[in-house]
């Protein structure tokens, strides 16, 4: 299949649909006693692939 660039709009709402989807399972991590923590590479912003990275955590009792 051939690669066939997105207009400006065709990328805007699939970033956006993802970033919900993101969200939502963030939601359902949260309600099963779980934390998200997302953080940026900024150093990686500099490049021409930014990275975002995802650590989830269970919360103990202390």
């Amino acid at each position: 299949m051939p690669k066939i660039p997105l207009n400006e709009h065709e990328l805007a709402y699939i970033i956006t649909d993802e970033i919900n989807s993101l969200n939502n399972h963030i939601k359902q991590a949260k309600e099963k006693g779980l934390r998200v923590e997302i953080t940026t590479n900024s150093s990686a912003l500099s490049t021409e692939t930014p990275e975002l990275s995802v650590e989830i955590f269970q919360r103990m009792e202390v």
